[in-house]
Parts: structure tokens; sequence; C-alpha cells
């Protein structure tokens, strides 16, 4: 059996090592992650051991609720986006998580242009306390 090509390619969107493929003993769908490597296993004389992982693991079989047949459709993709929620996180998480991030953001910004407004009034202050000094002391206003 071969899947629908628009599938596949709505698939390799999700992940690019993903694919489908059609378990004859069960006769469903099933999504496998070909994520075939070299893992490290020890070493022998500071010689590292290398074993081939070479088998796709399976993610999941595509099936319904109770366990009937399912065709290839965007059930599918959804599911993959809700297992893999470090990638892809709901909607309404994402949304809040910009909110914070722009809550915070408008919080520093406050709080340098505060921070800002005091130096400046402290300054002015210190210029106008000196004035005010030379002043009495007849520097300024002519006596």
């Amino acid at each position: 059996m071969e899947p629908d090509k628009q599938f596949v390619k709505r698939l390799k969107e999700v992940d690019e090592k993903l694919q489908v493929d059609w378990n004859y003993i069960q006769q469903r769908w099933q999504v496998v992650r070909d994520d075939r490597r070299m893992k490290l296993v020890g070493y022998d004389n500071g010689k590292p051991i290398l074993h081939s992982c070479d088998k796709p693991y399976h993610v999941f079989t595509v099936q319904g609720e109770t366990g009937e047949y399912r065709q290839l459709d965007q059930r599918v993709i959804d599911k993959l986006h809700e297992i893999d929620m470090y990638r892809f996180a709901r909607p309404t998480d994402f949304l809040k998580e910009v909110e914070k991030e722009e809550d915070d953001y408008r919080a520093r910004q406050e709080k340098r242009q505060s921070e800002y407004v005091q130096d400046l009034t402290k300054d002015n202050f210190r210029r106008l306390q000196d004035a005010i000094e030379k002043d009495s002391y007849g520097r300024f206003g002519g006596r």
C-alpha cells in the first residue's frame, strides 16, 4: 500500500524524518521516524565503540479510538503536533508566552524610563541648588 503523496508532503513538513508505512500484520498505517545514526556504546582501549541504530522507530499506529482502521488525514498531522509538545506548543500557550514577553519588555522599558527621569530630576535639582547658592553669595542679582 502506498500513502497519498499530498499526505506524505504534509508529514515531511512536520518532520523530514517522519514516514508512514503499512503494517501488513495489523492492517493499519504506522507513523515511524527514520532516525538512523551511530550511537556511542563504550570504549575499547581508548577507541570508541559505535553501534548502528539502523531501524526506524515506531511513533504510533493510525487507528480510530476503538482500534478501527482510519485513513491518513489531518488528524494524524494534528496528533503529531500534539505529542511533540516541545516543538509544537498549543497556540494559546504560544500567545500567552508572547504576551508575557511583551509585558516583561514594557515593564523593563518603564523602569528604564523612570530611572532616566529620576536621574534627570536629581541632576536638575543639583543645578538649581548650585544656582541658588551662587546667588545667595552675591554672584547673581547685581548687588
